[in-house]
């Protein structure tokens, strides 16, 4: 299954917005699973602690965290196993 763009996943103007400011004046990037410090902005990600497609506020400052690129990857794997895990 392709996954959908980033605007629309809700990822547009607004969000990019919200990072920005994020960045400059809320909290050092620095990945929060594993203490990784990026080479360059483009190695973080503004990451949802409560993902979206579970209720998570998506312009919350206190529902977003920073990971760098692998941590995203595999918290991004973890959770689509979750949520296309069937249970009986």
């Amino acid at each position: 299954m392709l996954r959908q763009s980033s605007h629309a996943r809700g990822y547009g103007r607004d969000w990019q917005a919200f990072r920005l400011y994020y960045a400059r004046n809320v909290k050092a990037p620095l990945c929060v699973k594993c203490g990784g410090v990026p080479d360059s902005m483009h190695d973080m990600h503004l990451d949802h602690v409560k993902p979206l497609s579970q209720g998570g506020a998506r312009l919350d400052e206190r529902n977003v965290q920073w990971l760098c690129s692998a941590c995203h990857e595999a918290k991004t794997r973890s959770e689509s196993r979750v949520a296309t895990t069937v249970t009986p």
